[in-house]
């Protein structure tokens, strides 16, 4: 829900979807992106300078809170899958956002792999914490009906 005006951490949700479906990581505490991308410096005869831009993909990170273990499943099948010899098949992240406006705006991100980081500290009472980056090659909108 907006606070003032403005778009908080709870107007967005994510969802994971590979060859084998939909993959639930349950708890996601946080979750950013950044576009990968290169400029480049280009001076014309006509003496315009210009910065050409090349789209590089994305790349990310998200934080889950350890609810159960699908993470840590997940993360070892790829790993089997590996040393297996099988193809790891990529995954989408569709990233459905409700606007400040109460519109939906929904991207999705392709051909995405993803690493666990850091797999969590167990201690004491203190919530267990796993954090994940992903490497995209697209960022499509799927849905503004703002």
């Amino acid at each position: 829900m907006p606070a003032n005006g403005l778009s908080t951490g709870i107007d967005s949700k994510l969802s994971f979807v590979d060859i084998n479906g939909v993959q639930r990581f349950v708890i996601i505490e946080s979750v950013n992106a950044k576009e990968d991308a290169t400029t480049g410096k280009q001076i014309g005869m006509d003496g315009t300078v210009r910065h050409p831009k090349f789209h590089e993909g994305w790349s990310g990170s998200f934080v889950l809170q350890r609810s159960d273990n699908s993470m840590d499943n997940y993360i070892a099948l790829q790993e089997a899958s590996y040393y297996q010899g099988v193809d790891q098949v990529p995954m989408t992240i569709t990233q459905t956002i409700t606007e400040v406006d109460g519109s939906i705006s929904q991207y999705q991100y392709t051909n995405v792999v993803i690493t666990l980081d850091d797999s969590g500290t167990w201690s004491g009472t203190d919530i267990v914490k796993q954090s994940v980056s992903f490497m995209a090659s697209r960022k499509l909108e799927l849905v503004n009906n703002a």
